[in-house]
């Protein structure tokens, strides 16, 4: 059977998936909620993204670098030799370092420290890094996306 053909549908899928749920949730989301006045409605919706649609990011999240860390691995020579094929990576370590980052450090630490109401200083900190780190994952995935569409159709 051909492990290496689905390893790599499953990281074209996941990271097109990635790449939509970051300007989905960045561009559009969070700006709607923004202005949202506070009300039991936005309080649902929050929910509904705190504990629907976050674990599906966490899921993509998850599959994406492990199907990279297989692609890597089984292409090492091949990525070792080529430029463009390190510039990925490279790209690709940093914006999902960042996404992981987010998603299964800081937002727990975040949502510890918001309810216990401890070391306020650090809370605000958190909630400056967060949305550099989505930035970052964002752009780094558009980009290794576009790299990744670029070796394969150019």
């Amino acid at each position: 059977m051909d492990y290496y053909g689905w390893i790599v549908f499953a990281h074209a899928i996941t990271a097109a998936a990635f790449v939509m749920t970051m300007i989905i949730m960045q561009l559009v989301v969070a700006n709607v909620m923004k202005r949202i006045p506070d009300s039991s409605g936005k309080k649902e919706g929050v929910s509904f993204i705190q504990k629907r649609w976050l674990p599906i990011v966490d899921a993509i999240i998850i599959v994406l670098g492990l199907t990279a860390i297989g692609i890597a691995s089984l292409n090492f020579d091949m990525i070792i030799s080529s430029s463009i094929f390190l510039t990925k990576i490279i790209i690709g370590i940093v914006a999902l370092g960042a996404a992981y980052c987010n998603h299964f450090y800081l937002r727990y630490v975040k949502r510890e420290l918001a309810a216990s109401g401890r070391d306020p200083d650090r809370l605000k900190k958190i909630g400056r890094i967060m949305p550099v780190l989505d930035k970052v994952a964002l752009i780094g995935g558009v980009i290794t996306a576009v790299i990744g569409w670029y070796i394969n159709h150019v």
